[in-house]
């Protein structure tokens, strides 16, 4: 079974453990990076979902046929966490609802004045991006800190990309 999540207890590591699983790799942007960047999004700006299948077989090695991840990924994704994990997940998930459910605000309108009216309305933006980086760790927290914040606010569009 892949391991995706390694688990550490902070308290029992030595200081050189603990530096170790803080360092993430170095990126440097040279001017070959910025070129190449620039050459990638003219390419999606030109030829949209095209581009994006041909960069994930050229660069991921992955034969994309749909953007979107089908029921079948999605269980058997699933079927690569344990129990613990699953838990794990369903916790933090709750513990973001709980958070940021106490964000709400209800709608206020007050008459400052005869007449005047002020108002502060809130209102979901309806679509959001999700963006939440891979590379060489899986990053669920992301996802979490993301996704639930903007289902709670009820936007109705999201797009989550890694």
């Amino acid at each position: 079974m892949n391991k995706i999540v390694e688990k550490y207890i902070w308290a029992n590591l030595d200081a050189a453990k603990q530096s170790e699983i803080l360092q993430r790799p170095a990126v440097g942007v040279g001017p070959e990076i910025i070129s190449d960047v620039q050459d990638i999004i003219l390419n999606v700006r030109r030829r949209g979902d095209d581009a994006l299948k041909e960069l994930s077989l050229s660069i991921e090695k992955v034969n994309l046929t749909d953007f979107k991840v089908s029921q079948d990924e999605f269980n058997d994704a699933e079927k690569l966490l344990s129990g613990d994990q699953i838990k794990s997940l369903k916790t933090a998930i709750k513990n973001v609802c709980i958070y940021h459910e106490a964000q709400l605000t209800e709608d206020l309108k007050i008459e400052t004045s005869p007449g005047v009216l002020c108002e502060r309305i809130t209102r979901p933006i309806s679509s959001v991006g999700l963006y939440v980086p891979a590379g060489t760790a899986p990053l669920p927290s992301t996802a979490i800190m993301l996704s639930v914040p903007s289902n709670i606010a009820g936007s109705s569009t999201r797009v989550l990309c890694t």
